[in-house]
């Protein structure tokens, strides 16, 4: 198969899992799974106990993604694909945004639309929806492209559904920070459920395929910094800021 990223079609063997294989782009050094929709898992709808279902809106690192989102913009209609539990989009419906939330767990957003009439929750596959659901100016993917066998494709129907000037923010695993590469092929986020494993230079190349304007990057040491507690988020901000950034977040801006 060709790469999901630059369609080059020369890959060679980066490892071979226990249940999958990676495959290493020769062109733009994209790591990803050689039969993807063989080893994809399927969405677990099996009914959860309701406190995994309920938000917590006070979590730390859902604040970091609010506040990276108002830097940008103030009000509007804001997406969050593959929302889960909804923080994001139920936060930003508490600041006058027009908010709706997307994920494939029907329990969740059954859950959701109940509990938060206030916000938009759609249920099924992004790729099902995202051409039916209207305009946005902010859109959301908060670990969810890693999940995707065709990112630029997914993407390109994404752009159809933002606003000119739209915002749109990305937060993937890190496969190039220090931590993988010293844990090599025992690095954490290699999972069969993660398709695609990208670096800044690969968030970089997308959004110049896309034509979109790069505002920022950022970078973290795991996916729920910050926790709130004093010593952990002080050690991770540590290991962050002498290379362990195994979580980066990109900012673009639709041209």
């Amino acid at each position: 198969m060709n790469c999901p990223l630059c369609r080059s079609p020369e890959a060679h063997l980066f490892h071979k899992f226990y249940s999958f294989i990676l495959l290493e782009c020769n062109s733009c050094k994209l790591k990803f799974q050689a039969n993807p929709y063989l080893t994809a898992q399927p969405a677990n709808n099996q009914t959860e106990p309701e406190s995994q279902i309920l938000p917590n809106l006070n979590l730390p690192h859902i604040k970091r993604r609010i506040e990276d989102i108002i830097r940008y913009a103030s009000s509007g209609y804001t997406l969050d694909i593959g929302c889960n539990t909804g923080e994001v989009a139920v936060r930003l419906s508490h600041l006058g945004f027009s908010s709706s939330g997307i994920d494939i767990n029907k329990t969740i957003m059954n859950r959701l639309r109940s509990t938060y009439p206030g916000v938009r929750w759609y249920s099924g596959l992004i790729e099902d929806l995202i051409s039916n659901i209207g305009k946005y100016d902010v859109i959301t993917l908060y670990h969810v492209l890693e999940h995707i066998a065709e990112p630029v494709e997914l993407l390109k129907r994404i752009d159809k559904a933002l606003n000119p000037k739209g915002i749109l923010i990305i937060e993937v695993p890190n496969v190039s920070g220090l931590h993988a590469r010293i844990k090599g092929t025992g690095w954490h986020y290699y999972h069969r459920d993660h398709l695609c494993y990208y670096s800044p230079e690969h968030l970089d190349l997308m959004a110049n395929k896309l034509g979109y304007e790069i505002l920022d990057k950022k970078s973290f040491y795991h996916l729920s910094y910050p926790q709130g507690v004093f010593w952990k988020d002080t050690l991770k901000n540590f290991l962050s800021s002498i290379g362990f950034k195994d979580i980066i977040s990109i900012f673009l801006r639709k041209k």
